[in-house]
């Protein structure tokens, strides 16, 4: 008996020896911390690569993409952005669908892409995109040779011409517009006319060689594209004007009338009537709010570099309330809304 208890005493002194030198369970990591900075003092971003869509490579968007992609990685640790050519209907499905983070488009278009009306009626409303800032108002052209006799919007019924890549909110532009014309792209063709749907760059090769006699574009009054040609042509500028460009800027938000000084180009006489609208860069909604504050910051900070790669981003330089224009506050992501605000341009 006494040996029996013994061993039962024994092997209870074992049983709490090996208690107290058991090692308790490690608790739960607490979650990675967004807000967490590197030795520099630099925001880690809590994803490591994003793509940004953007526009043509010679237009606006893709002037201005390089140096928007380097300030942003510069200011932010673990960031890696690759910049695609898009368009401000394809950047805003793809960023809906998931397959891009960031991207440009118009203002006009981000708000019908929220009630999926015009370019998003097929796929109706786009959800998880949110707005960062207005970047530039844009004027919207068509440059022709002076030489084609082509001056009224009603004078490309008959001819060869570039409307811009499909997919893009300018060739959504002019195909709405025409409509209020009173003829579409099939009603050229049935008159002997053509309309190709080429990048600005492809287009303008097209007219020093004589396929088109002119094309639309979204871009600075004077860029890069539109100059070359006076090296080959007299170029002049259609004249968007009559009722049916008043009919289509009061019916279509976001749109408004601009004017194209007379002896812009080489061949242009008098003034010409063009179209203006608020460009845009947008987010996914999903990204957190300091990554998208330390986006928009890095952006703002370099904004004078941006302008000297891209001059049609002056206008996101010349104010601070510029960045607001043709914006509706309730939409801004809530970092880029932060630091609006931190820097008083919001209230």
């Amino acid at each position: 008996m006494k040996r029996m208890l013994a061993l039962v005493l024994s092997l209870l002194m074992v049983l709490s020896l090996a208690a107290c030198g058991e090692s308790k369970t490690p608790a739960p990591a607490a979650p990675a911390d967004n807000t967490e900075t590197t030795d520099s003092g630099k925001y880690v971003s809590e994803i490591r690569d994003m793509i940004f869509v953007t526009g043509p490579s010679t237009g606006p968007w893709g002037l201005a993409q390089a140096s928007i992609v380097q300030a942003m990685e510069g200011a932010i640790d673990n960031l890696s952005i690759t910049a695609l050519e898009g368009g401000s209907i394809k950047n805003l499905k793809a960023i809906a669908a998931g397959d891009a983070q960031l991207g440009f488009t118009w203002t006009s278009l981000y708000g019908d892409s929220l009630t999926g009306q015009n370019a998003f009626e097929e796929t109706g409303p786009l959800e998880g995109i949110s707005t960062i800032c207005a970047t530039q108002l844009n004027n919207m052209f068509i440059v022709v040779n002076a030489d084609s006799g082509v001056r009224y919007l009603e004078d490309l019924k008959t001819t060869n011409w570039n409307a811009g890549d499909i997919g893009g909110g300018l060739e959504f532009m002019i195909r709405t517009l025409f409509k209020y014309v009173g003829f579409d792209y099939d009603d050229i063709k049935a008159s002997g006319g053509n309309v190709t749907f080429e990048p600005y760059s492809t287009a303008g090769e097209l007219m020093k060689d004589g396929h088109i006699v002119g094309f639309a574009i979204s871009a600075d009054l004077r860029n890069a594209t539109t100059m070359d040609l006076e090296n080959s042509m007299k170029v002049d500028v259609v004249d968007m004007t009559g009722p049916a460009v008043d009919e289509f800027i009061e019916k279509n938000v976001g749109f408004s009338r601009g004017i194209m000084p007379s002896n812009t180009y080489n061949g242009q006489e008098g003034d010409r009537n063009i179209i203006l609208s608020y460009s845009c860069l947008c987010c996914a909604s999903s990204l957190s709010e300091d990554l998208v504050y330390e986006m928009t910051k890095a952006f703002y900070e370099a904004r004078e570099t941006v302008k000297d790669a891209s001059p049609a981003f002056s206008f996101f330089c010349a104010d601070p309330q510029n960045v607001l224009s043709g914006i509706d506050v309730s939409t801004l992501h809530p970092g880029a809304a932060r630091y609006w605000r931190e820097i008083g341009v919001l209230k």
